[in-house]
């Protein structure tokens, strides 16, 4: 069995590579993107049909407890008002050091400045856990339904997507999120800002790069589990196959959540408490198919 223990190693050791050059890029962008300062991001030196897409990164104004539409940041209404409950936090993050207790709900508000009006998106992943989103006046919907009232809430952790032509140098966008149970809320992954035709590639890419890996990682669970059928002295052969299948299952319901793609009728409970089921399983698999490896236990004085 030596040559499939050389093949198991090999394939571990090339997706670790590949997922880290990936993981690395991500967090090490090769130049600098303009960053929100005071709820202003200003884009007017950003070429985003030249340089792309800009995470909103930064200082987001925020209001507890409230959750906010365009007419309560009129300055002729109650603008004026809110500036005494004007908070800046930082995104992305949770809402850990705001509550306490990392629920309740709130209102986000960036503005973004920008030179070209042309046609933009925004893209947003795991905000937690239900939203409502408004720009530049306009209602874009959202997933789930913010409430002040965790009775009222509804829960949804499902990526977003939404388009506005800008008529002006100034973009504003007004994130209403409510979370109540499940997970604590917030702004945990920076939105991306950009061209309509660049935030969809990008969304399309990111699917892309996830059905592959999930893809992989299910053929690996067939393989192995086809090798242990014939093989079956071997038990490790049968734990990396159920370790394989259980990270495919969590990277089907996570980032872009491909699954619901798949089966858009498929309840949110599901996603919220059934996908920590294949993330629970990898590290016992993992100590299982590390004893399971022929000689193991006696290198780890088991």
């Amino acid at each position: 069995m030596s040559k499939q223990l050389t093949v198991l190693v090999g394939m571990i050791v090339v997706f670790t590579v590949v997922t880290s050059l990936f993981i690395y890029e991500w967090l090490n962008p090769s130049f600098q993107y303009p960053e929100a300062r005071g709820g202003v991001l200003d884009a007017r030196q950003w070429d985003f049909a030249k340089q792309g897409i800009v995470p909103l990164r930064g200082e987001w104004e925020f209001y507890e407890n409230k959750l906010l539409t365009p007419l309560d940041f009129d300055a002729n209404a109650n603008g004026k008002a809110l500036e005494a409950e004007r908070r800046i936090i930082r995104v992305p993050g949770g809402w850990g050091d705001v509550s306490g207790s990392g629920y309740g709900a709130g209102t986000y508000r960036l503005r973004i400045e920008t030179n070209n009006p042309d046609l933009y998106s925004l893209r947003g992943k795991k905000i937690r856990m239900s939203s409502h989103i408004y720009i530049n006046g306009k209602d874009l919907g959202g997933n789930g339904k913010p409430d002040l009232s965790a009775d009222r809430f509804v829960p949804s952790n499902l990526p977003v997507f939404d388009t506005i032509r800008a008529d002006s140098g100034t973009i504003d966008i007004i994130i209403q999120i409510a979370s109540h149970r499940y997970m604590e809320g917030g702004l945990v992954q920076a939105p991306e800002f950009g061209l309509t035709e660049d935030v969809l590639a990008r969304r399309d890419n990111a699917r892309l790069a996830d059905m592959i890996v999930i893809t992989t990682l299910l053929v690996f669970a067939i393989y192995f589990a086809g090798m242990f059928k014939q093989w079956r002295k071997e038990p490790y052969l049968a734990f990396f196959s159920l370790f394989c299948l259980s990270l495919g299952l969590f990277f089907s319901m996570d980032n872009e959540i491909v699954i619901a793609t798949l089966f858009p009728a498929m309840s949110f409970l599901f996603f919220a408490e059934d996908a920590l089921f294949p993330a629970l399983c990898v590290y016992p698999f993992i100590c299982s198919l590390c004893l399971s490896i022929p000689g193991s236990s006696k290198k780890l004085g088991i």
